[in-house]
C-alpha cells in the first residue's frame, strides 16, 4: 500500500512540474485585478473543500499527511493574500514628534518590516500590484493539479465519524494547524512493538522540542484527549523535572502524581499497566536520574508503554528512541486564517470591510513587532484580540478599534527606547485625549482551575481592562486567557495600570492655549 501511494504521489509531482512548464509557455488573457481576486477566491473555496474532506479521513501514510499539509499551507497563504487585496488599507495617521515634526505612521499593512514576512513580501506591496496575485494564482493552480487523483487516494482511507474540528463552533476547542504533528504523535503511541522487542526494556520515547509558547504542552494535551489514545493506555501520567529532583519512584507517582486519564481495559495484562508518561522538562536531566526513572518505570508497567518528553532544550533529543518532533511557530498566513475565523465566525468579512481592514492592521502590527515573543503566545493573544473585535462588531463602532491601535503607536513613541517595556504594555483607549493609560503585564504566569467556586481565580479578565469597565488601583491579577479544553485552566498574570501624556495630545493642548492667548490679545 505504501509503495503504491508513493508511486502515485511521485506521479502527481511529475504532472505538477509538467503543468508548471506548460503554464510558463502558455499565454493567458489579461485579467483585471478584480477578476484575478474573484478567480483566486473560487480556487480557494475548492481547495478548502478538498482539505476539509481530507480532515475527515483517518490517514496514516506520512507522505499523504505531508502532501495535505502543503495544500493547507497554500490555502492559508492564498487567503492572506486575498484578504490583503480585498480589504482597503486604512488611512495613515500623522503623529507629532518631540520636535513638532509630522511623522507618518501607516495603520494598515506595515511597510517597514517586509523582511520578516513569509514567502511573499506583503509589506512592500502597493495597491494594484499584478505580480503578487499572479504568483499566488500560479502556485494554487500547481497545487490543485490532478485533484481527481487526490480524491481517489482519500477514498482509500476510512472516515472519522465525529464532528469536524475545523467548523466555526469548534475552532477554539481544537489544535489548529497541527494536524500532521498530532497524527505523527498518535501513530508513534499506537504503533505496535516489533515481535522480537516486546519487552518493558524497550520503552518508546518521543522527544518534542520547540521554543517557548510554541504550543508543545497544548499539542500533547490534545493528543491525550484523542479517543484512540485514551482507549489504548490504562493511565496517562504527567511529570515534571521536580519529580526527578525529589527522586520519587513511579509507584508513588502513579498514585499521587497528576493523572490525566484512567481506563480499565481487558487488553491490559495483569502483570502491569500500559502507561503513557508525559514529562515536561525546563532543564536538562542527568543521565543517572533518567536511568533511575526508566528502571522504576519498567517495574510496574506492561509492554507497549510509551514516554513523551517536551522541552525547549535540544539536548533531550539524546533521550529518544526515535527521531524528535521539532515544533516551530506557524506561518503568519496560518495565524491570520485562525484569527479571522475567531473574530468573524460564520460572518463574511466582506460584509464588514472597515472592521476587516482594521482587524488585519491589528494583526500585522502584532507580528511586525514580534509581540508573540513577550506575551502568552500567538494562540492566546489572537483569542484576546478576536474577542475585542467581536465586542466592537456587536457595538457597531469599528472606529473604536482603529483608535485602540492608534493608541498603541502613540504609546510606543511615548515610551521612548525602552523596548522591553514597550513589548509588555497594552494601551487602554480613553475619551480623555490628554491623559492616557496603559497596562503593564508581568512575565510570570500562574495557572488556576477555572471553577466558579474557586475563589483564588480572579474575576477580572483582559476585556474588562481594555474596555474600561474596571479600573483597579495598584497591582492586580487578571485572567489573560481561559482554556476551552479540560481541565479548563485559567492563565493569570499580574498587571498594573500607568498614565502618560501622549506627545500629540500635549502639542494640541499647547496649540489651543497659544490660539487662546492670540484671541485675547
Amino acid at each position: 500500500m505504501n509503495t503504491l501511494l508513493s508511486a502515485i504521489l511521485g506521479e502527481l509531482a511529475g504532472r505538477s512540474f509538467s503543468f508548471l512548464i506548460d503554464r510558463c509557455y502558455s499565454k493567458l488573457p489579461l485579467l483585471s485585478n478584480e477578476e484575478k481576486i474573484q478567480r483566486l477566491e473560487r480556487m480557494l473555496h475548492r481547495l478548502a473543500a478538498a482539505i476539509e474532506e481530507a480532515d475527515g479521513r483517518r490517514i496514516l501514510n506520512h507522505g499523504m499527511l505531508r502532501h495535505i499539509n502543503i495544500l493547507r499551507q497554500d490555502m492559508y497563504r492564498g487567503y492572506y493574500i486575498l484578504d490583503s487585496f480585498r480589504f482597503p488599507e486604512a488611512h495613515e495617521e500623522e503623529i507629532m514628534s518631540e520636535n513638532n515634526d509630522k511623522v507618518s505612521y501607516s495603520l494598515a499593512l506595515s511597510k517597514f518590516n517586509s523582511a520578516k514576512r513569509a514567502r511573499i513580501p506583503i509589506g512592500t506591496r502597493r495597491h494594484g500590484d499584478r505580480g503578487e496575485l499572479e504568483q499566488v494564482i500560479d502556485n494554487l493552480e500547481i497545487a490543485m493539479a490532478d485533484m481527481v487523483e487526490f480524491f481517489l487516494l482519500l477514498n482509500n482511507y476510512p472516515s472519522i465519524h465525529r464532528q469536524p474540528y475545523n467548523s466555526y463552533l469548534f475552532m477554539d476547542k481544537c489544535m489548529f494547524g497541527r494536524q500532521m504533528e498530532m497524527e505523527h504523535i498518535i501513530n508513534f503511541l499506537l504503533r505496535p512493538e516489533p515481535p522480537n522487542t516486546l519487552s518493558v526494556d524497550n520503552l518508546g520515547v518521543l522527544p518534542i522540542i520547540g521554543p517557548a509558547k510554541v504550543g508543545k504542552s497544548t499539542l500533547v494535551k490534545h493528543v491525550c484527549g484523542d479517543e484512540r489514545v485514551c482507549n489504548h493506555f490504562s493511565r496517562i501520567l504527567f511529570l515534571t523535572e521536580g519529580d526527578f529532583r525529589e527522586e520519587k519512584s513511579l509507584l508513588t507517582l502513579r498514585d499521587s502524581g497528576e493523572i490525566r486519564h484512567m481506563h480499565t481495559s481487558s487488553s491490559v495484562s495483569s502483570g502491569g499497566e500500559r502507561l503513557l508518561v508525559i514529562i515536561e522538562l525546563a532543564e536538562d536531566v542527568a543521565d543517572d536520574k533518567w536511568t533511575m526513572m526508566c528502571a522504576s518505570l519498567r517495574s510496574c508497567i506492561s509492554a507497549g508503554s510509551k514516554i513523551i518528553i517536551t522541552s525547549r532544550l535540544e539536548k533531550i533529543a539524546k533521550l529518544g528512541t526515535t527521531q524528535p518532533l521539532r515544533l516551530k511557530f506557524l506561518s503568519r498566513e496560518a495565524y491570520w486564517y485562525f484569527f479571522k475565523v475567531l473574530a468573524f465566525g460564520s460572518s463574511d468579512p466582506k460584509e464588514h470591510p472597515e472592521l476587516a481592514s482594521v482587524s488585519m492592521m491589528m494583526f500585522n502590527v502584532y507580528f511586525d513587532h514580534e509581540l508573540y515573543k513577550n506575551f502568552t503566545g500567538p494562540f492566546m493573544d489572537l483569542n484576546i484580540m478576536a474577542s475585542l473585535i467581536q465586542a466592537t462588531f456587536y457595538e457597531g463602532n469599528w472606529l473604536s478599534l482603529h483608535a485602540h491601535t492608534r493608541s498603541y503607536f502613540l504609546l510606543r513613541r511615548g515610551l521612548g527606547d525602552d523596548f522591553e517595556l514597550k513589548t509588555k504594555c497594552v494601551p487602554i483607549p480613553k475619551k480623555n485625549t490628554v491623559v492616557q493609560q496603559y497596562c503593564v503585564i508581568s512575565d510570570y504566569c500562574r495557572v488556576g482551575v477555572a471553577h466558579e467556586e474557586d475563589q483564588k481565580v480572579p474575576k477580572i479578565d483582559m476585556q474588562d481592562v481594555l474596555s474600561g469597565r474596571v479600573a483597579p488601583d495598584g497591582r492586580f491579577d487578571v485572567v489573560l486567557w481561559r482554556s476551552h479544553l479540560p481541565p479548563y485552566y485559567s492563565y493569570i498574570y499580574s498587571c498594573e495600570i500607568h498614565e502618560y501624556r501622549p506627545v500629540l495630545a500635549t502639542c494640541k493642548m499647547e496649540l489651543r492655549q497659544k490660539r487662546k492667548k492670540i484671541r485675547l490679545n
